[in-house]
């Protein structure tokens, strides 16, 4: 018995002059949502800002805390012994889970392969970003003077790294799974 193929968002059909296209649509829909979602953000400063401002300053300073660097916290400020740290919008990972965002929407797949993806990436790049933050505290401590390197360079770098290899993890693990269904026997 012939199994019923999964309808895949955006399929591509042969008949249709936009399918000889498919990787310019993608990339137009990913460069029109990242950037909905910044014109949203710098428009219209949405309330989610300030509540994922302090999320993540309250649990980088719980988790820096925890490893022995003595830091105090209050509303969006993180305050070390000799330093001063202020939890920025952009210093939330909201411009990488935008980035990634858009590349799952963008991409051809089902809904269950992009929801799938998204519930488990977004938790992923958060995690990451406290990381990152972690990383830099410590960098601060054992190395004064060169946090600014790694806060502007390393971790952009890997932050870049780790979107295009989830996008390309959920692609084949999910993607291309989904297309080519086992064959039972």
């Amino acid at each position: 018995m012939a199994k019923k193929k999964k309808k895949v968002y955006w399929q591509e059909k042969p008949d249709r002059p936009e399918s000889r296209f498919p990787i310019i649509r993608t990339c137009l829909l990913f460069a029109m949502l990242v950037l909905g979602f910044h014109l949203v953000q710098w428009l219209f400063k949405p309330q989610y800002l300030a509540i994922t401002q302090l999320i993540t300053s309250k649990a980088a300073a719980w988790l820096i805390g925890l490893s022995g660097i003595e830091v105090t916290f209050k509303q969006t400020h993180i305050y070390f012994t000799d330093a001063h740290w202020e939890v920025a919008p952009e210093c939330t990972a909201l411009s990488a889970i935008y980035v990634y965002v858009s590349f799952i929407v963008a991409y051809p797949s089902t809904i269950k392969a992009k929801v799938l993806a998204l519930v488990a990436g977004i938790p992923t790049i958060f995690l990451a970003n406290l990381l990152r933050l972690f990383t830099l505290a410590w960098v601060f401590k054992l190395i004064p003077g060169k946090d600014h390197y790694f806060h502007d360079y390393i971790w952009q770098i890997g932050f870049i790294f780790l979107i295009i290899l989830m996008w390309m993890v959920w692609i084949e693990l999910m993607v291309k799974r989904e297309a080519t269904p086992a064959v039972s026997g």
